[in-house]
């Protein structure tokens, strides 16, 4: 005899759904079917999914068929192309004499640590969940960040020190012929970087323009069963009416926030590249004034001091970011207090607390709340429709939610108090 409860169905505004757990919550639109299938309860071990009957032969883990272009092949590609030439230009640079030469390896080696990580980042994604590793792998990424910032941070020291045991001593020397034709490949190499990442920002930036447009929509709607999430309006007939997004498709909704996520982190990467095209334009100059000028030979440990500064000022971001996720820290786009906010306004929520917001990875939102209410009749509903909340509003993709009875608070007690400041 099957361990899972009997499932029931129940309608909401013309859509039949069917539940196996009365408290259980839906399956978001915008969490990945690859890394969220199921989401428990605090206080239940059983599992919900939602499941349409518009359609005879349909399966819980929806898989969407029009997927984004993926970026693997071409961050890949730049990954590639990154090593190669920054063992050129490690080599070119020692043969030269040029420190210049050798930071600005130093900096495109930070340029394959974003490549790799993403890369990395898109494998752990990809890996489920184990009874190890309750949440994945996403946390590697993090970790993954750390180990390439240190190393960073340890060749541009180095760099620094000859540089200023140049500048003390003085004797050392520049071949600013080999010097000019590293920096003038580096030139060329970033150019050629840029068109391969800005080509593969396009093209993910169509996809998404295309699969907002009605035709994308309608050819989506075709083949999956649609849902209808409600919003935070009142009404005077059923206290909830829909927004914007009355009937929205999930395979729709999910492929254009995959589109937008690796649109923005190519694009980051494109603006990291540029910079890197700047430095090498910089060393480029530096090697035509020693060329004609060879008393300014000075100028190459100077550059390698302004490069060292741009390598630090880009990684501490890298290194901020990584503090605050492993310090569980609320992600600084979030909304803490609108959500807060936003759960309240659901019919029959009393009060709000213990909400906990923190991130797995650089685009992975994990949320626990406890939602008090008066008539624990209303659980399941109020359950449905604060998930749909901050699955659709916030863009959680994993959210745990208990449902109690409301009391009410106490001043003293730190779990009924919320943040003294949004984050």
């Amino acid at each position: 005899m099957s361990d899972e409860p009997e499932a029931r169905m129940w309608e909401d505004e013309g859509t039949r759904y069917d539940t196996r757990s009365r408290g259980s919550y839906f399956e978001s639109a915008f969490a990945s079917t690859e890394h969220l299938d199921r989401a428990p309860l605090l206080s239940e071990e059983t599992y919900s999914e939602v499941q349409t009957t518009s359609t005879e032969d349909h399966h819980c883990h929806w898989k969407p068929q029009n997927q984004p272009p993926s970026s693997v092949p071409q961050l890949l590609a730049a990954l590639l192309l990154c090593a190669v030439f920054m063992v050129c230009e490690l080599v070119g640079g020692y043969l030269a004499g040029s420190l210049s030469v050798m930071s600005d390896a130093a900096h495109m080696l930070s340029d394959c640590g974003g490549f790799a990580l993403a890369l990395f980042a898109f494998r752990c994604a990809r890996r489920p969940p184990n009874a190890t590793m309750s949440y994945g792998y996403r946390r590697a990424e993090v970790l993954g960040a750390m180990a390439s910032v240190l190393l960073i941070w340890a060749l541009t020291g180095i760099f620094v020190y000859v540089a200023a045991l140049r500048i003390h001593t003085g004797e050392y020397s520049i071949e600013p012929d080999m010097m000019m034709i590293v920096s003038g490949c580096g030139v060329a190499f970033n150019v050629v970087l840029a068109l391969v990442l800005h080509g593969c920002a396009s093209d993910i930036a169509h996809y998404h323009s295309h699969g907002g447009a009605a035709c994308g929509h309608a050819h989506a709607q075709e083949q999956r069963p649609r849902i209808a999430f409600r919003m935070f309006r009142r009404s005077k007939h059923n206290g909830l009416v829909n927004g914007d997004y009355s009937l929205k498709d999930m395979a729709t909704v999910e492929a254009d926030v995959n589109a937008r996520t690796k649109n923005i982190n190519l694009r980051a990467a494109l603006i990291h590249v540029i910079g890197d095209l700047i430095q090498s334009c910089g060393v480029l100059l530096a090697s035509v004034l020693i060329k004609f000028y060879p008393d300014a030979k000075v100028v190459d440990p100077i550059c390698t001091f302004v490069f060292s500064v741009l390598v630090l000022l880009t990684s501490a971001r890298v290194v901020r970011d990584a503090l605050a996720m492993l310090m569980q820290a609320v992600p600084a786009n979030f909304r803490y207090r609108e959500c807060v906010s936003a759960l309240r306004g659901v019919r029959g929520v009393r009060h709000v607390h213990s909400l906990h917001v923190w991130a797995l990875s650089t685009h992975y939102l994990v949320l626990t709340a406890h939602i008090a209410i008066d008539d624990l009749s209303e659980s399941e509903r109020v359950l449905h429709e604060c998930q749909a909340v901050v699955r659709d509003q916030f863009v959680v993709q994993a959210a745990t939610l208990q449902v109690e009875r409301h009391c009410a608070p106490r001043p003293a007690c730190p779990a009924c108090r919320q943040p003294a400041a949004a984050p």
